[in-house]
């Protein structure tokens, strides 16, 4: 719950706190000062500062845990806390962990999104991965054709904390857009029946979760996995292209050129790692992969 912004118990705050109601609490308790701290209220959440009740009237304590072995898509934090009661605009500390995975169902979707307000202060501590969705193989050229483009990867992470408050992330596990999609390979005459042209290869999907799936064509690209572009289907033989790999997390895939009858597909790109306003990565930076966007 939002704590009250009248008279506020001791109960109210071990409540907010997810401790038993009648648990011993001291108004310096680290918890509690960084509560406080919500809302550009000046409070200092270094240890000995002890503050008042008054000072949290109105604020909340959002957490969200995603624990080890767990895959989940789209998860919306401020959604989420306010589904639990735990939310007020600008006046909310939050704790977000994830020793799991959170993806994204489209490549049009970041897999987590922190779109917090003005005051809000949320702490991030990631173990696990957070990433994108991974785009599609481009399908193998048919007669006469260019092999297809490969679908971009899906962005990982959007982070945006509004003036006077901030996103800080301990990140020693793996931020990473989803990759982009491998191009499908070329078609080729066949220099044996003039008459009869050669499909080129599927392109493999992009590494991500949901992971990019492996296009069509003489050969069918293989899936990409969480972290690992699929690989590229076979051609029909002779010049006929294989088609080209996807991108693992981040990263684009793979292009293959041209073959003297027609060129392969052009390869996605790969899904972009953090963007937003007012965050930082703090302490250990881990693993990001793909492009960050800061303001």
């Amino acid at each position: 719950m939002t704590l009250p912004t009248g008279a506020i118990s001791f109960s109210d705050l071990n409540t907010e706190m997810r401790l038993q109601a009648t648990a011993p609490l001291t108004m310096d308790a680290d918890l509690l000062r960084r509560i406080a701290s919500a809302g550009g209220t000046g409070v200092q959440t270094t240890s000995g500062t002890v503050i008042s009740l008054s000072q949290l009237q109105g604020h909340a304590y959002g957490v969200y845990q995603n624990g080890s072995g767990q895959s989940v898509s789209n998860i919306n934090l401020v959604t989420a806390f306010t589904a639990t009661g735990n939310y007020a605009a600008g006046k909310t500390y939050g704790v977000a962990t994830n020793a799991g995975t959170i993806g994204s169902s489209s490549i049009s979707t970041y897999g987590l999104t922190a779109n917090f307000s003005a005051g809000d202060i949320l702490a991030v501590q990631n173990t696990g991965y957070i990433v994108g969705h991974g785009g599609d193989g481009g399908y193998g050229g048919p007669s006469y054709s260019n092999g297809y483009p490969g679908q971009n990867g899906g962005p990982a992470f959007y982070a945006k904390g509004g003036a006077s408050a901030f996103i800080q992330m301990q990140n020693t596990g793996t931020i990473g857009g989803g990759g982009g999609g491998g191009g499908g390979g070329a078609y080729a005459q066949d220099t044996q029946n003039q008459r009869v042209p050669l499909q080129g290869g599927g392109g493999g999907g992009g590494a991500g979760y949901v992971a990019g799936a492996g296009a069509g064509g003489y050969g069918t690209g293989g899936q990409g996995t969480l972290t690992q572009g699929g690989y590229g289907g076979g051609g029909g033989g002779q010049a006929a292209q294989a088609g080209g790999p996807g991108g693992g997390l981040g990263q684009i895939g793979v292009y293959t050129g041209s073959n003297g009858y027609a060129s392969g597909g052009t390869p996605g790109q790969g899904g972009g790692s953090i963007a937003g306003t007012n965050w930082f990565v703090g302490g250990v930076s881990g693993t990001i992969l793909g492009t960050t966007s800061t303001t």
